[in-house]
């Protein structure tokens, strides 16, 4: 389409109230060549027309397209810490697209939308394709025919509707994984904010020796050692002391719930490697059953086998959002 029948589109598309659009303009031209000098000739040309739109394509090469572009539509093993900083340089957006794991990888695609989705801060995730094969289909008792292996399809076709795989399952679960992440970083921002109220209203009534000796007394009192010591004693000398102190105490529980919040957040999230999809490629190249497994998700030792990785990971997460929705 041309300048004026592109804006009469997005007209009409907002009148629908639709999410905002983008245009896709020249598939996976990458950097050189033909496809790459017809993408720079569209793209100079959509740029004359003054239209508000944001573009986009798979499979570019930021160094040379990548100015052009609002957002980048990378495969999964392009997906490193050098290309998100280029993209941030240029205020462009990254995304991330799957174009090889078969309809019966759970671990993968649950990872894949959830966790190291959240690791790359990327802003789209996207997996090809709902449908492809078209040989592959059901009767009305959900009885499969053709031939689904290596397909890429994330629905089987029946006369009742598609029938969902594996990997869309996965796809759930592995939203549901970010927004545990998400939930996480929020709560414990609004615990800081909240730790830094309550440090505040406690600074009004108290002395930081009266703060260091009920902060002693509270450690003495939980703890199961030197009960030989002499306890610590301390009382407020008045009303507004005593409201003081009860807040104070908050600060301390929130504080301790915030040093482990943070720590599971690092444990979980930032020990996973950037750079896992581009070792995921590796090791399918070296060992291709394994892509029937989750790319890596940082350090061994949970005891966790590749189809429960995500799991444990969740659980971990969902104690620390309870205790800090306490407050």
């Amino acid at each position: 389409m041309d300048g004026a029948a592109l804006r009469a589109t997005l007209d009409a598309w907002k009148a629908r109230n639709w999410p905002t659009p983008l245009l896709y303009v020249n598939d996976e031209p990458g950097g050189e060549g033909p496809r790459a000098a017809a993408a720079l000739k569209r793209l100079t040309e959509i740029k004359t027309w003054n239209v508000p739109i944001r573009t986009t394509t798979a499979g570019l090469d930021p160094d040379v397209l990548g100015q052009y572009y609002d957002v980048w539509i990378e495969g999964d093993g392009a997906i490193t810490a050098e290309t998100l900083g280029k993209a941030n340089k240029l205020s462009s957006e990254l995304w991330t697209y799957n174009c090889t794991s078969p309809h019966n990888n759970m671990p993968f695609c649950r990872a894949f939308y959830g966790f190291l989705a959240f690791r790359t801060g990327v802003k789209g995730v996207a997996q090809w394709a709902y449908y492809d094969n078209k040989l592959w289909t059901a009767d009305a008792h959900g009885n499969s025919g053709g031939n689904p292996r290596s397909r890429l399809s994330r629905v089987c076709v029946s006369p009742n509707g598609p029938i969902p795989t594996l990997a869309w399952e996965a796809t759930r679960e592995g939203i549901d994984d970010y927004r545990y992440s998400q939930l996480l970083r929020n709560l414990i921002a609004t615990a800081e904010q909240k730790l830094a109220e309550f440090s505040s209203q406690a600074e009004q009534h108290l002395s930081e020796e009266d703060r260091e000796t009920i902060e002693n007394r509270e450690k003495q009192r939980l703890a199961r050692s030197d009960r030989d010591k002499p306890p610590i004693h301390w009382e407020p000398a008045d009303a507004a002391q005593a409201r003081s102190k009860k807040v104070y105490l908050k600060a301390i529980k929130l504080r301790e719930s915030l040093r482990y919040a943070n720590s599971a957040l690092s444990f979980v999230i930032e020990t996973i490697p950037f750079d896992a999809l581009v070792t995921r490629g590796y090791l399918s190249y070296h060992a291709p059953r394994w892509t029937r497994y989750s790319p890596p998700l940082g350090p061994a030792g949970l005891g966790e086998n590749p189809r429960t990785l995500t799991e444990v990971r969740r659980k971990i997460f969902t104690s620390y959002i309870l205790a800090l929705q306490a407050f």
